[in-house]
C-alpha cells in the first residue's frame, strides 16, 4: 500500500458514496478493489424508474462493503417547468445572498445526520445532488468517477453560452443559458450541449475516466485511469445468470431518445424495420435505457426487452459471442473501443434533433468514428 497515496484514508474514516446507475456500481466494486479502506455509506439517487431505485439498493446490500443505504429522490430534473423556475430563483436568491453552500450543508444534513466524511465518491457533477454534496464537503477527498460521453465534453464560457453558431432558436439558447447560470451558482453542470461549463470545485476532483488522453477539460487535481487489468471478478447475480443462459444472437442498445424532444415513434419504426430485415429469425436481447420507456414492437421478432437492472457494460462481459448494435454514441462504446470488439452503430438521418447530431459529432470525434463507421437509416441508404 501506498501510503503518500492521496486517496489513501484510516480504517475508521468514513465514506459516502452517491450511487446513481448500475454503470457507477461497476465502478465502485472496481475501485473498492483498490481501496477498501474506510467506513462506507451510500446514498441512491432516483435514475430511471422506481424499480431500478430497488435493484440499486439490493445491489449494495449484496455487495456487504456499506455500513448505511440512504435514497434521495430529490433533482431538478424532471420537475414541472413551474416546479423549475421556483428552484432556480431559489438558488439564485441563495447565489446573492453567498447561502449556496450553507444552503447544500443543511441539505445534506437532512439525508445523512450528523457526521463528517473523510471521502465522498460521486460519478458526475451533472446532477443537483451530487454536486451539493461536493460543495457541502469541499474539505474531503473529492473522487468523480466516469459518467459517460459528456466527461469528455470540451469546457466554455459566458462568451459561448451566447453565440448562434448551432442554434437559432431562441429555446435553444434559453436553455444554454439555463445550464451557465446552474453552473454560475455552482449547482450543476449539465453537459448536454456540445460543451460543459466549470465548477467551482473542480479542481479538487480526482477523476477517473476510460480515455484520460481524451480529456478535452483537464482542471482537475488529478486525471486517472479507470478499469486497469487488476480489477477484481464481479460476482454474478441471478438477473446476469438469466441472461447468460438465454445465448442471445444480438444485443441491441438504446438510448434514451425521448431527451432528443418528439422522436420516440419515428425512432422505435425506423429501428423495427431495420431490425426485420437484417435479423429477423434471430435472437435478440434489446436493452433500453435506464431512464427509457420502451416503445418497441416486438411483432415478427424473436427479441427479449430486458437487462434493464444491469449494466450495459456488463451485459457485453455475459454474452460476449453476441453481435452489437448501438442506436447511439452510448458510453458503452468506450469499453468496446478499450476492448477493439466489433460493433454496428446505427444513425438515424429522420431525426430532425439538432441535439441528437450535436451528440453524435461531438462524441465521435473522442472515439475516433468516422463516417464509414455509421449504418444510416431514414436517409440516404438503409441498409
Amino acid at each position: 500500500m501506498d501510503k503518500n497515496d492521496g486517496e489513501r484514508i484510516k480504517d475508521d474514516d468514513k465514506v459516502l458514496v452517491v450511487l446513481t446507475n448500475q454503470y457507477m456500481f461497476m465502478q465502485l466494486l472496481w475501485y473498492y478493489s483498490k481501496y477498501p479502506e474506510g467506513i462506507w455509506e451510500v446514498i441512491i439517487l432516483k435514475f430511471g424508474d422506481v424499480d431500478l431505485m430497488n435493484s440499486m439498493y439490493q445491489k449494495c446490500v449484496k455487495c456487504g462493503f456499506f455500513t448505511r443505504i440512504m435514497t434521495c429522490e430529490s433533482s431538478i430534473y424532471g420537475q414541472k417547468l413551474l416546479n423549475k423556475i421556483i428552484v432556480m430563483l431559489r438558488y439564485l436568491f441563495q447565489y446573492i445572498t453567498q447561502q449556496r453552500e450553507k444552503s447544500d450543508k443543511k441539505f445534506l444534513k437532512g439525508i445523512v445526520g450528523e457526521g463528517r466524511y473523510k471521502k465522498v465518491i460521486i460519478q458526475s457533477t451533472h446532477d443537483s445532488v451530487s454536486t451539493a454534496i461536493i460543495n457541502a464537503m469541499s474539505d474531503s477527498i473529492l473522487v468523480c468517477l466516469e459518467d459517460g460521453m459528456g466527461d469528455y465534453l470540451p469546457v466554455k464560457g459566458m462568451k459561448e453560452c451566447f453565440k448562434l453558431s448551432h442554434f437559432s432558436l431562441f429555446k435553444s439558447n434559453i436553455l444554454q443559458l439555463s445550464a451557465f447560470m446552474l453552473a454560475k451558482m455552482n449547482v450543476a453542470n449539465v453537459a448536454a450541449y456540445g460543451y460543459q461549463f466549470q465548477l467551482r470545485y473542480d479542481a479538487q476532483l480526482i477523476k477517473y475516466c476510460s480515455l484520460p488522453d481524451k480529456m478535452k477539460y483537464r482542471n482537475y487535481k488529478e486525471i486517472k485511469q479507470l478499469f486497469d487489468n487488476d480489477s477484481r471478478e464481479i460476482a454474478v447475480s441471478e438477473n446476469e445468470l438469466s441472461l447468460k443462459q438465454q445465448e442471445y444472437d444480438v444485443i441491441v442498445f438504446s438510448t434514451a431518445f425521448a431527451d432528443f424532444g418528439d422522436c420516440e415513434e419515428l425512432y422505435y419504426s425506423t429501428l423495427q424495420d431495420w431490425l426485420k430485415k437484417n435479423y429477423k429469425g434471430r435472437k435478440i436481447l434489446f436493452k433500453p435505457h435506464p431512464r427509457e420507456q420502451c416503445g418497441l414492437n416486438c411483432n415478427d421478432l424473436n427479441i427479449h426487452i430486458g437487462g434493464r437492472e444491469i449494466a450495459g457494460e456488463r451485459v457485453l462481459d455475459i454474452l460476449p459471442d453476441a453481435e452489437i448494435v448501438l442506436t447511439y454514441t452510448t458510453t458503452i462504446l468506450l469499453k468496446i473501443c478499450r476492448e477493439k470488439r466489433n460493433f454496428k452503430i446505427l444513425r438515424f438521418n429522420n431525426i430532425k434533433s439538432k441535439w441528437y447530431h450535436l451528440g453524435i459529432e461531438n462524441d465521435s470525434e473522442v472515439l475516433g468514428l468516422s463516417d464509414s463507421d455509421w449504418i444510416i437509416l431514414g436517409g440516404r441508404k438503409d441498409e
